[in-house]
């Protein structure tokens, strides 16, 4: 069964031989996982999730880290009440990156409802109101 597992779980010495395998037409993406994710994780900076296919294999990367956003550049899409004048929570995705073999599977599908499952538990853990989506115009 397919799923979905924190960085901060796979030993150094495992991802350093499992990254070789991971290939993106986006070489920022590509770049960003083999060579920062791992020691953006261990600062604290961001949190990457990697999904795991039926079969095994690394088939795509999700990054996530806490943001605000400012109420007056965001009310006619969040629907914030009126009586709130300040920022407001959200989970930003940084970066999201599905490898070459295994596009067009739902794998980014499948990584946005984890999205979706992330800011929901944070909802109700520390407060999120919106997911915000660092993306390339491209990419959208």
């Amino acid at each position: 069964m397919a799923k979905i597992v924190s960085l901060s779980s796979i030993p150094r010495s495992q991802f350093d031989k499992i990254k070789k395998q991971f290939r993106s037409s986006y070489k920022e993406l590509e770049e960003h996982i083999k060579q920062y994710a791992y020691s953006h994780q261990k600062e604290g900076l961001f949190q990457t999730y990697l999904y795991i296919d039926d079969n095994g294999n690394y088939a795509g990367y999700i990054s996530f880290t806490i943001t605000s956003i400012d109420k007056s550049k965001a009310n006619d899409k969040i629907n914030i009440p009126t009586s709130i004048n300040y920022e407001v929570s959200s989970l930003k995705i940084t970066r999201l990156c599905v490898f070459d073999d295994y596009l067009k599977n739902g794998i980014g599908k499948s990584l946005l409802g984890f999205a979706n499952i992330l800011a929901t538990t944070l909802q109700k853990t520390v407060g999120c109101r919106a997911i915000i989506v660092d993306s390339k115009i491209e990419a959208i």
